[in-house]
């Protein structure tokens, strides 16, 4: 490998590493998504909570932190209570969200997709 090609390389690596700090500290300033799901589906119930999430726009998900071991968390606790129905809703309200990681992170990392 050439000089120019190991300074390329080593740039991309650091600033994907800075990429990488800056969405980590930008995504602790927003609420955990599986919080946010506990909160309103033990508060207001099961089919408002739907309701409120289903009622979200992109920009308006991009303000969470989309947390995959809380939520995965939350399930697991709704199932060991046997609140499957609860289970499921955390599964429904999270699906738009990951939905919309996904499709930035190829956007992102691969614009032609």
């Amino acid at each position: 490998m050439n000089h120019l090609s190991t300074t390329k390389l080593t740039v991309a690596l650091f600033l994907l590493f800075c990429f990488a700090l800056f969405n980590t500290a930008a995504a602790q300033d927003k609420p955990l998504l599986s919080e946010t799901i506990r909160k309103a589906i033990d508060t207001k119930g099961i089919e408002a909570a739907k309701k409120q999430f289903a009622a979200m726009d992109q920009s308006q998900r991009d303000k969470y932190n989309i947390d995959m071991q809380g939520i995965s968390e939350l399930t697991n606790t709704y199932v060991q209570a046997s609140n499957m129905e609860a289970a499921g809703a955390v599964s429904e309200i999270s699906a738009p969200f990951l939905q919309d990681m996904i499709s930035k992170s190829l956007n992102q990392y691969s614009p032609g997709l």
